[in-house]
């Protein structure tokens, strides 16, 4: 018979971490606001199940598109303005209008600038404010 020396790793913590990892992203995927992040220029590197299901665009459609092409206030000159703002300011809440694929437009509150591994984001958690748009005499 023959005996093998080997090396008993504990990760136990490895795999909580992993969970958690998992459970964090299954819970952004379906939050109940659309998430968008994107890079300093505007290109989308993330989006959320309600954010595609808000613009009536695939997941895929919306990772090749500009925040531009959704949100017509932010013209590409226009958008190099306010990243500079939010480089300043951290976080930015103003209302402003995504375009759905169809064309309708969605009245959004929302933005927050996070720095990631020395890189800058925009997240966007765009809250639909339809109904109270609706509302306001």
């Amino acid at each position: 018979m023959r005996w093998v020396d080997g090396l008993i790793l504990d990760i136990t913590d490895r795999k909580r971490s992993d969970v958690a990892l998992r459970l964090t992203q299954f819970s952004v995927d379906r939050g109940s606001e659309a998430t968008y992040w994107m890079d300093p220029d505007g290109r989308l590197i993330y989006v959320n199940d309600r954010a595609c299901e808000a613009l009536g665009y695939s997941r895929e459609e919306l990772l090749s598109m500009k925040i531009q092409e959704i949100n017509p206030e932010f013209p590409p000159e226009r958008w190099r303005r306010h990243w500079d703002e939010l480089r300043e300011q951290r976080t930015f809440s103003a209302e402003s209008t995504h375009r759905a694929k169809d064309g309708h437009l969605i009245p959004v509150r929302s933005g927050e600038l996070h720095r990631v591994r020395r890189r800058e984001y925009n997240c966007v958690y765009a809250r639909d404010i339809t109904a109270r748009k609706r509302t306001k005499p």
